[in-house]
């Protein structure tokens, strides 16, 4: 092997090293470019197929990006590399693990991207059973460009996890890890998310989208303020259609619409919720539509609406940490905050609202914020949206460093 084809091989392996620390990958994109211009003196046709499918995942899941997909399906190089771009474009896959992949494409025949996909399908199998939506895919993509081409060197991509398990870059299994990933985030058990932002983000859309995932794999149900259960169930019906899926998997879903903003307070839903099946202490997902919209009662009677964010966000991450169930609240933000920049303090309500949340996500146009999380680095990722299909995913899912 060439020294330019075992710099490919090595930037992949420092990638997952990277991964495993980080959850950032410049070395993959790095890698990608290498593999490019290795691959452009032996087969071009083989870099271009690399190049559309990064291309096509950029511009999203849309007509667009489906489109430019097709050509992928006149090359070995292509086939493979498809279900990844497609996958990225939904944003369940990474970018810097497509570019992972395109590097291999690039640089080496299609057998060598074969085998890496082998090895991360496998890879991510294990991952659900073990510990889901913690270990990084890069190694086992760099494991299996190892095996291929070199394969003195996949030893070392195989001690990648096993060592970042042993001097704790990823902690060992506990309550710490998630519980699943609906509408493309992970959330974690016993926690609060907030997901704030100005009217029309579709903030309710996104939302109605993670507790309808949830309820596939544990008790999950939607309290509203705003909608009628006829409503939300069109607003399911159409989302379904916009993300291919079947919305009978959906079923289970709990529609607890309209709520009443005198009565239903978090006690009052919580006896509810226990009653329709939620158990009292394990896996269960809430979401809440809105915050500030739950009535909250002191010793003089109702909260001040002043006060009352924080109050209702209090008592929802009591509950949570309570029963362990994972609660998600949608969060009305200050009219002066509409075209801003995100910002904690513009969350409607007093300071208590950031303190207590465990995670707040704002949603700025085409975009989403994470201006606070106990579990993971702040990050910024890019939205892609049918606002008539009701429809919100990510367009990719590789992280960007948080604007300041």
């Amino acid at each position: 092997m060439d020294p330019l084809h075992l710099l490919v091989v090595g930037l992949l392996i420092l990638a997952g090293m990277e991964d495993l620390r980080t959850r950032r990958v410049p070395l993959a994109w790095a890698a990608a470019a290498v593999g490019a211009a290795v691959g452009g003196r032996e087969d071009p046709v083989r870099v271009g197929m690399a190049l559309l499918s990064i291309l096509s995942a950029l511009l999203g899941a849309g007509r667009i990006g489906a489109i430019l997909r097709l050509p992928l399906l006149l090359h070995p190089t292509g086939v493979l590399l498809w279900p990844a771009s497609a996958a990225a474009a939904r944003g369940r896959m990474g970018m810097g693990d497509l570019a992972a992949l395109a590097a291999i494409g690039a640089a080496f025949p299609w057998p060598a991207l074969a085998l890496a996909g082998l090895a991360l399908l496998f890879y991510e199998r294990l991952a659900r059973l073990r510990r889901p939506d913690r270990l990084p895919a890069m190694p086992a993509i760099a494991f299996g460009a190892a095996l291929a081409v070199q394969p003195g060197l996949a030893p070392l991509s195989l001690l990648l996890a096993l060592s970042a398990v042993r001097f704790g870059v990823i902690p060992e299994e506990g309550p710490e890890g998630p519980v699943g990933r609906f509408g493309d985030l992970p959330f974690w058990p016993g926690s609060l998310t907030l997901l704030a932002g100005p009217p029309g983000a579709l903030k309710t859309s996104w939302a109605l989208r993670m507790a309808a995932e949830a309820s596939v794999r544990m008790p999950s149900a939607f309290a509203c303020f705003e909608h009628t259960p006829e409503e939300l169930a069109f607003r399911l019906r159409r989302m379904a259609g916009a993300l291919k899926e079947d919305p009978a998997r959906w079923a289970r879903l709990i529609l607890l619409a309209p709520l009443d903003d005198r009565q239903d307070t978090v006690r009052a839903l919580e006896e509810r919720l226990l009653e329709e099946g939620f158990p009292p202490k394990g896996p269960a997902f809430l979401a809440v539509d809105y915050l500030q919209r739950l009535p909250v009662y002191g010793l003089e009677g109702p909260v001040p609406e002043a006060r009352r964010g924080g109050e209702a966000a209090a008592a929802l991450r009591a509950l949570a940490r309570r029963r362990g169930w994972t609660v998600l609240a949608i969060s009305a933000v200050r009219a002066d905050a509409f075209r801003g920049e995100p910002d904690l303090a513009a969350l409607l309500g007093d300071e208590r609202i950031a303190y207590e949340a465990d995670r707040v996500i704002w949603i700025a146009g085409s975009r989403a914020v994470v201006l606070k999380d106990r579990h993971e680095a702040l990050r910024e990722f890019h939205l892609d949206m049918e606002p008539d299909r009701f429809a919100v995913w990510t367009e990719w899912a590789s992280w960007l460093p948080r604007r300041s």
